[in-house]
């Protein structure tokens, strides 16, 4: 043991002292980088995460003096604290064993004897990558504030799959187990983009079929003259430049699993009848075949379309919908259940961080705006968002300035309700969509009116040809259009000099 390990936090007067060995033992527990030196710069003390870090055994670094090595720290922070005798707090570079490069937050600490002289210096060092997780992981806890959840709705063990903080949500999933526990036909509503298929695969997931196929089918992006062959397959020789082996279809294909018919409401009048029979039956015969093939598989539909309206319209077979429609579970949409936007939204961005490479947060009030936003493309509009920004954001966190003017515009920045602020700028949506962003410094009521002015008159000179037309247009008088044009700079569109009139014959 140490000279530094002896004199550990003796305990005051008539109090019983802390043994070091458990100081040490608490030391090397820690995740965070520590370690020790003399006031001759030797190491006396590394914990285990500093031995990690470094990838240098402890003994070895124990025998070493910090001013040996000062090359692998870039700069030597021994060396400041020694000089200022305070606290030193820097950005510090270190070259480990491997020869590789470490960008670190470093403290250095002086511990001072009777005399007032540095005695030992204690340092802690803090990776950037790991201190941009931390501050990831608080700014999430600050922010699901936003969209807090009773402790009383409990997640069901399965259902973290699935991002369900809001009870809409909760329905959906708990309406989606009791389909998963039956082999009955499911039909899943919603407008689009609102995850019918991550339902239909969470169903799948949860019954007893979850070891066979998820086969998916989407009726809306195969052409009509070969939805068939896809459904139900061929036989070898039936289409000229087909598979010389014949072609499996997604019924067959399903076997033992869940075949999912994704936008049904698209399938042709003409085969609906084929696949009423094969859901009746559980049988199929290839185009070109004789015989029917049983097969054993589970049916789940989904549409974005109200197909009770389209067998009104004669547009959807009636016997199909009752036959489709025996366990319905309508998905609302993501206006319907904001509390799912935000976790949502933490939920892509750390998809997009790990594909992208980049550490990425949400500002608290970018997250305000994502819940003020009603998005008609619901999920799908969400995630395509969230990458979007992740793209084209230079800084460490997804601001309000982030996001794209339509979801701006749709929030109504700016609005009634006053402008929104962000780290001391005040933020505007123009009447024709575009950002303005001022500093608090820089904003005023009389600067604000005038750019609002300036972008009117600008619009109205693409639209009208002279001063009249546009005093007229706006109600004011002629003169005051002149004087606000000359003060902003703008002018008129330059009347066109009419050509000479062409002299008569008979003039000479």
């Amino acid at each position: 043991m140490s000279d530094f390990d002896a004199g550990l936090h003796p305990g005051e007067e008539g109090a019983e002292s802390v043994p070091a060995e458990l100081i040490i033992s608490l030391l090397d527990s820690l995740a965070q980088c520590i370690y020790v030196l003399d006031r001759t710069g030797r190491f006396i003390y590394v914990n285990s995460a500093f031995v990690r870090y470094t990838a240098t055994p402890r003994h070895i670094l124990l025998r070493k003096n910090i001013h040996e090595i000062k090359h692998t720290f870039k700069p030597c922070v021994s060396e400041k604290v020694l000089e200022t005798k305070g606290e030193v707090i820097m950005f510090q570079d270190i070259i480990n064993a491997a020869q590789k490069t470490f960008r670190q937050l470093v403290t250095a600490t002086p511990v001072f004897d009777t005399q007032g002289e540095v005695s030992y210096i204690v340092v802690t060092i803090s990776a950037i990558e790991t201190i941009e997780r931390k501050l990831q992981t608080a700014r999430n806890n600050e922010i699901s504030k936003l969209t807090s959840t009773p402790a009383a709705a409990a997640d069901h063990p399965k259902d973290r799959m699935v991002v369900n903080a809001s009870p809409q949500m909760r329905d959906v999933l708990t309406q989606a187990r009791q389909a998963a526990s039956t082999d009955a036909t499911c039909l899943l509503t919603g407008e689009s983009g609102t995850g019918k298929e991550v339902v239909a695969r969470y169903i799948h997931d949860h019954s007893p079929r979850a070891g066979g196929p998820f086969v998916v089918v989407n009726c809306a992006s195969i052409p009509e003259n070969l939805m068939e062959s896809e459904l139900f397959g061929y036989e070898p020789g039936t289409f000229t430049g087909g598979q010389r082996g014949g072609k499996t279809g997604s019924v067959e294909a399903a076997e033992g699993g869940t075949l999912f018919l994704d936008e049904i409401n698209s399938l042709p009048l003409a085969l609906q009848g084929k696949l009423l029979r094969v859901l009746e039956t559980k049988s199929v015969k290839r185009l070109g075949g004789s015989q029917e093939k049983t097969v054993d598989f589970r049916a789940v539909a989904a549409t974005n379309q109200d197909l009770y309206t389209m067998c009104l319209n004669k547009e959807f077979r009636t016997d199909l919908y009752y036959r489709l429609n025996l366990m319905p579970i309508c998905i609302p949409p993501l206006r319907e259940r904001v509390k799912d936007i935000i976790p949502l939204a933490n939920f892509f961005l750390q998809k997009y961080c790990t594909k992208y490479g980049k550490n990425r947060v949400f500002s608290p009030l970018c997250c305000r705006q994502l819940l003020e936003y009603r998005w008609p493309g619901n999920v799908r509009e969400l995630r395509n968002c969230v990458e979007r920004i992740l793209i084209t954001t230079v800084g460490d966190s997804l601001e309000i300035t982030s996001l794209p003017e339509h979801i701006l515009r749709g929030n109504q920045v700016g609005a009634a309700g006053g402008p929104a602020r962000q780290d001391g700028r005040f933020i505007f949506i123009n009447h024709g969509g575009s950002l303005m962003c001022y500093s608090e410094q820089e904003f005023s009521l009389k600067g604000y009116l005038s750019s609002i002015e300036k972008e009117i008159l600008e619009s109205m000179l693409q639209t009208y040809g002279n001063s009249y037309q546009i005093a007229g247009a706006l109600k004011v008088d002629q003169s005051q259009v002149i004087r606000r044009l000359q003060k902003y700079g703008l002018a008129l569109p330059r009347r066109r000099k009419r050509a000479p009139a062409a002299k008569s014959a008979g003039q000479g």
